[in-house]
Order: C-alpha cells, then structure tokens, then sequence
C-alpha cells in the first residue's frame, strides 16, 4: 500500500512525495520505503515525452523476524540517501 503526492509549482519545477509500505503479515518481510523529490527544469514537452532533472531524499527499511527454531532476523535500514537523476516520461 501506499500514498504518492505530487505538486506543480510551476511548469519547470515540482515537488513529489512518495511513501510505501508491505501489509505487517507475520510470515512477511516488513519494508517501508520513503521519498521526497525535487524536479525542475522541464526539456522536451513534445506530445507524450517529457524529461525533467531529480533531486531525491530518500529512506528504506527492511524488517523480518519469524518464529522456527534458528530464525531469521533481518533489520536494516538504507538512509537517508540523495539522489541525482533524469526522468523520462512518455
């Protein structure tokens, strides 16, 4: 499950959020991912293609612990992370 947000400042700059989550199953890895973005700087608006620059914050975790005799626990978390990237859209 999850929740995405996305706000248009401008036509060359936005803003996006994104947070997602795995449903807390006990036979199931709980992984919660987190993002906040920056986009500017618009190129290309033709009729189904767009490319904009990222900037990206960004946090994952990773949780599982199950019930056999030699269990598996797993616990990690990766961030805060910065990304750079281009996104196309088409």
């Amino acid at each position: 499950m999850g929740l995405e947000l996305a706000w248009h400042a401008t036509h060359k700059f936005s803003i996006e959020g994104e947070a997602t989550s795995t449903l807390p199953f006990s036979s199931m890895p709980w992984i919660v991912t987190a993002q906040v973005g920056l986009g500017s700087t618009r190129f290309g608006n033709r009729a189904n293609f767009t490319w904009m620059d990222l900037l990206v914050a960004a946090y994952e975790k990773i949780s599982f612990k199950d019930n056999q005799t030699v269990s598996n626990d797993i616990n990690m978390d990766f961030g805060p992370m910065l990304m750079l990237g281009l996104e196309l859209r088409f």
